[in-house]
């Protein structure tokens, strides 16, 4: 059965009306969502002007009530990045119209994510993540890496590659924050329809968004720059300040990636606490201990055994597979990326490679 969380009608009605609707197309009021920065504070280069929205504090997840509109019946068809005719998606059409046809004060509940598996591309983040979601309280967006914080927010789309692409390769336009909203519209569902639902989290896998931010030149605090003043994880800390980040690392030498210069932009923002830092090699080594301290990270009940017993029995992912390094390349790129490991160590407290 739905939940109301307000005592009476007339605390739902001051509620809902006080509520800013986000509508279709990013408006001057949400420009800070855009490009993670007020305009106006440009100058003094403030960033942290807090969430955007008053999250219910009932729920541990960040998530808030808005006011539904009719428009919503279409806007996933002509806003959004996923398949509109998503199983998942279609449940939530019923809903929502019985909503607009029946209340006077229609509404929706609607979240962000609470973590973001931030990285590393292939250092087992699809296994991870795939693993991870098992866990009863947790959930994911309708597509596996939305990149929104990373891509999609940039009006003009960014640049990858010989072309400007988002999604999978092919020249698409941005996509405005409403519909990322959309991606975990049902997740937020489950969130607000369960029973213990104030206690689930959500979370987002979009691997590319610890090292790629492509679009920075387009920011209009960054113009003239030649490297950027303002950052995906401005961004991200603008709307959501208490997020929390895990990040996957396999060996550099592997990988060919500059972990410590992408790590410190992020700890120049969130704090240490906030993210995790997994060596890929410890996961694969041992998945059941890796699962249970991220569990512990996001401060929810271990699994039950039978899921536990589900996940020992699984075979890694392993999307790609490589032939062997040279022993000459390896002894290269061991050299080369010591330094920065040394650094990322520095940075860790902890030894590495």
């Amino acid at each position: 059965m739905q939940r109301n969380i307000f005592e009476n009608t007339r605390q739902w009605r001051l509620f809902i009306e006080a509520i800013p609707y986000v509508g279709r197309e990013e408006t001057s009021e949400y420009q800070h969502l855009l490009y993670g920065i007020e305009l106006g504070d440009l100058r003094n280069r403030s960033y942290t002007k807090g969430p955007p929205f008053s999250f219910l504090p009932e729920y541990k997840n960040p998530c808030w009530l808005e006011r539904l509109q009719a428009q919503y019946m279409t806007e996933h068809v002509n806003h959004s990045f996923h398949d509109p005719n998503n199983i998942k998606a279609r449940k939530l059409y019923p809903i929502y119209k019985e909503r607009l046809q029946r209340d006077s004060y229609p509404w929706r509940f609607r979240c962000l994510p609470y973590f973001y598996l931030a990285g590393v591309t292939k250092s087992g983040t699809t296994d991870f993540i795939n693993m991870l979601l098992r866990h009863p309280q947790l959930h994911g967006p309708l597509v596996k890496e939305p990149m929104y914080w990373n891509r999609r927010r940039y009006p003009n789309g960014v640049q990858v590659g010989n072309g400007t692409y988002i999604g999978r390769g092919t020249k698409i336009e941005h996509f405005p924050f409403n519909s990322y909203l959309a991606l975990l519209d049902y997740s937020a569902h489950l969130l607000n329809t369960t029973n213990d639902g104030r206690l689930h989290l959500i979370g987002d896998s979009s691997s590319y968004l610890f090292w790629e931010d492509n679009g920075w030149p387009s920011h209009p605090g960054n113009k003239g720059l030649t490297v950027p003043g303002y950052t995906t994880a401005m961004a991200l800390h603008t709307a959501q300040p208490d997020a929390k980040l895990i990040v996957l690392l396999r060996n550099p030498t592997e990988r060919a990636s500059l972990y410590s210069e992408h790590l410190n932009e992020w700890l120049k923002i969130f704090q240490r606490k906030q993210l995790l830092i997994i060596k890929s090699e410890d996961y694969y080594r041992d998945r059941m201990k890796i699962l249970e301290g991220t569990f512990s990270f996001l401060n929810i009940s271990d699994i039950g055994n039978e899921t536990r017993s589900w996940i020992e029995r699984q075979p890694p992912i392993f999307k790609s597979v490589y032939s062997p390094m040279l022993a000459k390349t390896r002894n290269v790129l061991d050299s080369f990326f010591r330094p920065f490991n040394r650094r990322l160590e520095d940075l860790l407290h902890r030894q590495l490679w």
